[in-house]
């Protein structure tokens, strides 16, 4: 996508009767670029969208996603580091769900990030379900991800469930600088990533085993 501003609409009804699929990326967002889709399934891209400047979360692209669906992406399957979505599915993609960077920001409201990162790279490499600096939202759900559920700087969630996310076996479901600040939330295992050992935040109901 070489503008500015681009609009991709499937359907306006809820439905998903737009695709885009087998391509090596499904929409390549220059630089500053905006991005409204609806109504659509990205499936078996390499990437599905991908933005030139994703780790600039001030001014870089945006996309705004609703009623959509990504699968199948042999890597990361969202890559921009402005993001809001509503009504998203991102799941069964080899790599990454979601990767906006440490000064990118996502804002969900419905969102379902589920059995992504089970690549061999990702093994070795690690991947996440969702990866931003900021992380808002409610409704979403991140679970049963070959790689840590949600890893951020800040995280506020509500109304969410965030479970069985494993890296190399072990229960990675929530992973923050800062102390999370969920409510009504089922989360598993919540961890403070600058900690040497394993600490927790001690807001998952699993936390009290570490």
């Amino acid at each position: 996508m070489g503008g500015r501003v681009c609009n991709v609409v499937g359907s306006q009804d809820g439905t998903q009767t737009g695709e885009i699929r087998d391509g090596a990326v499904g929409v390549y967002l220059s630089r500053h670029a905006s991005l409204t889709m609806s109504g659509v399934i990205l499936r078996n891209c390499t990437a599905s969208i991908l933005a030139e400047d994703w780790s600039n979360g001030i001014s870089g692209a945006r996309a705004v996603l609703q009623d959509v669906r990504i699968t199948g992406s042999g890597g990361a399957a969202v890559v921009v580091g402005r993001l809001k979505v509503e009504d998203v599915t991102i799941d069964a993609n080899p790599g990454t769900g979601i990767s906006a960077g440490m000064l990118g920001n996502v804002k969900a409201k419905g969102l379902t990030v589920t059995g992504n990162a089970s690549s061999a790279n990702c093994q070795v490499y690690g991947c996440e379900g969702t990866e931003a600096g900021s992380i808002s939202g409610r409704d979403v759900i991140v679970r049963d991800n070959v790689g840590i559920g949600i890893h951020a700087k800040k995280l506020r969630l509500h109304k969410s469930t965030v479970l069985n996310n494993l890296v190399a076996g072990s229960p990675r479901d929530v992973i923050t600088r800062e102390v999370p600040r969920l409510h009504g939330v089922d989360c598993g295992i919540s961890l403070d990533w600058q900690s040497v050992s394993p600490s927790t935040w001690n807001v998952c109901w699993l936390d009290h085993l570490l």
